[in-house]
């Protein structure tokens, strides 16, 4: 019987080292997906300001309702606020905890973008967007190279973590 105890207790320190690697892993996909998600944002906020140069309040509802096209990213309800720029980046960081996944470049970029939203002509507009997504797409390709890189890695190494482990403890 305890020999059974053994194998057991070492499939789980294995199993455990191997799902503490995914969970790393998955950190990556995770960041890269929050990327992809604010770049879709700043497209179809670019968008509606381009084509309809809807307000603030009528863009932030829109984005609500097309909340399935994001992955990572949470587009909290509109709630009205004296300073409705001010309420959306409140909210947006609030409902989304994933944002600490990005670089403090991107974190600069996404509240600079925020603060000044809804405050100019539809071309100055979309000149911040655009100063918005440089560093993102900068971010992106970065992130797709690293998970390429080490998402696979960081799962090795945690089932070599694990089997390491469960050997010395054996």
């Amino acid at each position: 019987m305890s020999g059974w105890l053994h194998i057991l207790g070492t499939l789980l320190v294995i199993a455990a080292g191997t799902a503490a690697g995914i969970s790393r892993a998955g950190r990556l996909r995770q960041r890269r997906q929050l990327l992809q998600d604010l770049l879709q944002l700043a497209d179809m906020a670019g968008a509606a300001i381009r084509y309809r140069q809807q307000p603030l309040e009528s863009l932030w509802r829109e984005l609500h309702s097309r909340q399935s096209a994001f992955l990572q990213l949470h587009i909290p309800d509109y709630v009205p606020s004296a300073d409705p720029r001010r309420g959306l980046q409140e909210e947006l960081w609030r409902h989304n905890p994933g944002f600490s996944l990005l670089g403090i470049a991107e974190r600069q970029a996404l509240n600079e973008w925020l603060s000044h939203l809804g405050s100019g002509g539809a071309q100055e507009e979309c000149g911040r967007i655009d100063a918005f997504c440089h560093p993102l797409k900068a971010a992106l390709s970065a992130a797709r190279e690293e998970e390429k890189r080490s998402g696979r890695l960081y799962t090795v190494m945690g089932m070599c973590a694990g089997l390491a482990t469960a050997i010395l403890l054996a």
